[in-house]
């Protein structure tokens, strides 16, 4: 198994998490190669100090800005047969990780899977070590709430190909977005780990992104850039658009009402000349849809509710 990310730039409030999330990595998943890519000074010998493997630099565009589809490219290219793990250089993994691992290696083919994250408060503090991680996410993990279902932060992937990923930015939106619609439209199982799986993500501002005047949200005109790179906002899939998901330690396909608002979706941007009648069928019974839609909606977006333990 190959884990692999590319950090944040380093400052006073992004190092603390991102030197612990790594530490979590090696404690969850001790067999992995842990393998980190980036341009920041120093992080070399960060990694050599941290026992994890430096990948190089990662590539930019002419305004200096990184492309996370080189990473995905590079990490993919040193074994493609094997099971690969991107996950963002602030989340922190406890054994839950080897717990979706051990679904997913069950399965023969290309897979993606990933998992609602957890957020907790703002870091405080120092760094943490590997033998302290595990008892600090106990305790804090009754204060976690759920992410938002569009922003996902980790990835689980075998036979999962890049050649046609667009050149997004790091750090925007719509990449993480892509690769479920990219899964779903090469018919590639896209799994819903988020009951298995808990990658735990703290509060954070935006003031370590280059160029970005306003330290409480991303960079605007980046992330419409992204979402333009992607197709524009009918294909921001997300958790919901996931076919098959974890339930009680085993895979199995999605129901329900809301997944197959979500399927109607997806086969109007695969195929629309074929189902030209969904479109007709929508404005028909427009009341009707968007009272479904409202309730898919209410379904799915679980930001004010507590994921179990």
């Amino acid at each position: 198994m190959i884990l692999f990310t590319s950090p944040k730039p380093f400052t006073d409030e992004t190092r603390p998490v991102q030197l612990s999330a790594i530490r979590s990595w090696k404690t969850a998943l001790p067999t992995a190669q842990i393998i980190i890519f980036g341009n920041e000074v120093g992080l070399e010998d960060l990694c050599m100090n941290e026992s994890v493997e430096y990948g190089g630099a990662v590539e930019v565009d002419h305004q200096g800005m990184e492309n996370i589809g080189s990473i995905f490219r590079a990490a993919t290219s040193l074994r493609q047969d094997d099971d690969f793990i991107f996950v963002n250089s602030d989340v922190l993994l406890d054994s839950s990780a080897l717990a979706a691992w051990e679904i997913l290696s069950s399965i023969r083919g290309p897979y993606l899977g990933t998992a609602r994250r957890r957020c907790l408060p703002p870091w405080v503090g120092p760094a943490l070590g590997e033998r302290e991680l595990a008892q600090f996410l106990e305790l804090h993990k009754h204060l976690a709430r759920w992410g938002p279902a569009s922003a996902l932060d980790i990835f689980y992937f075998r036979g999962f190909r890049f050649e046609a990923m667009p050149s997004f930015r790091i750090g925007q939106a719509a990449w993480d977005n892509w690769m479920i619609f990219e899964a779903r439209r090469k018919g590639i199982p896209a799994i819903d780990l988020s009951r298995t799986l808990r990658p735990f993500h703290f509060d954070h501002n935006y003031r370590y992104s280059k160029g970005n005047s306003d330290p409480g949200r991303r960079h605007q005109e980046r992330d419409n850039q992204n979402l333009d790179l992607l197709g524009g906002e009918a294909k921001r899939f997300h958790m919901g658009h996931c076919d098959w998901e974890t339930t009680g330690g085993r895979l199995c396909k999605r129901r329900g009402l809301a997944f197959w608002q979500r399927e109607i979706e997806f086969l109007r941007l695969r195929d629309a000349r074929h189902h030209w009648w969904l479109s007709v069928a929508r404005a028909l019974f427009r009341p009707l849809i968007r009272f479904w839609e409202q309730q898919t909606t209410r379904t799915e977006d679980w930001n004010l509710r507590f994921p179990a333990s």
